[in-house]
């Protein structure tokens, strides 16, 4: 089973799992229901016929009874009222939690619901993805060749330690790729369609075991040595320091650079070292 396929059946499973916890959780709670209303009824009735045999002649809890007092005969029931609203109080706040776990059930599975959703659009921008990167030409060459060409001639800004200079020179020796640019956003937005739909919340602390971070692994596992290391260089150089850096740095999309890439480039220099791996 590949990884694609791993994470849809994790998915779904979920889903079904979610769906089965919060069926009994309806009729454990139904019959919770019951039996509160069933312990209630027969208290009331069983003070009530101890109260019966009471005026009756027989009394079996020992009690001086005046019937003629209405209002002692109402007060004999003051203790049990208070203990079934002490109980009654004590189920309304187990419903109120049990509501409140509810909810958070069922906005979960909302949202594995929701990232089934967006699980085919995503596989399909990084289907795209590859037309895009072929695209990217200079002179006779195009796709990965050309990508590799970049890399050489970007590669050069890492002599100048002045950062205005280095943007410089990297931005007039990739200045006459055809479709650079595109396929730098493409990659970019990839990984935000990543962020936005898998996890909602773009403040979120990104794990290994986040679902987004799953889904970008599948575009770093697309990446050749040359497509990470001209990301990364877009990163320091070019307009990719400003919002693409860090993503970069969220999911690790710098993991699978070769190490002769990362030291020829400095490219530990520039970025935390969550860009090259998250921790466990």
């Amino acid at each position: 089973m590949n990884e694609t396929s791993s994470i849809s059946h994790r998915n779904a499973h979920g889903i079904r799992a979610v769906e089965r916890r919060s069926y009994w959780r309806i009729v454990m709670k139904k019959r919770n229901i019951k039996m509160v209303a069933a312990l209630t009824g027969g208290a009331y009735v069983a003070w009530g016929l101890v109260v019966w045999a009471s005026a009756k002649g027989w009394n079996p809890t020992g009690t001086k009874w005046d019937f003629t007092n209405t209002g002692a005969l109402g007060d004999s029931f003051g203790v049990l009222g208070s203990t079934m609203a002490g109980l009654a109080a004590l189920f309304a706040m187990l419903t109120y939690r049990e509501a409140a776990e509810e909810n958070d059930r069922l906005r979960q599975r909302q949202d594995r619901m929701d990232q089934t959703a967006a699980e085919p659009s995503f596989l399909s921008l990084l289907e795209r993805r590859f037309q895009i990167r072929d695209q990217v030409t200079i002179k006779l060459a195009h796709g990965e060749q050309a990508i590799e060409f970049a890399v050489r001639a970007a590669g050069e800004a890492v002599e100048f330690a002045d950062p205005e200079v280095a943007r410089r020179v990297c931005s007039e020796a990739i200045i006459n790729y055809a479709n650079l640019p595109q396929y730098f956003r493409f990659n970019y937005h990839v990984l935000r369609y990543a962020l936005e739909q898998f996890e909602k919340r773009d403040d979120v602390v990104i794990t290994k075991k986040s679902v987004s971070y799953r889904y970008a692994r599948l575009l770093r596992s697309q990446l050749s040595d040359s497509e990470a290391t001209l990301i990364a260089l877009n990163c320091i150089y070019g307009e990719g320091r400003h919002k693409f850096k860090s993503l970069v740095e969220r999911y690790a999309l710098l993991h699978n650079v070769s190490e002769w890439s990362v030291d020829g480039h400095k490219l530990r220099d520039h970025f935390a070292e969550s860009a090259f791996g998250l921790p466990d």
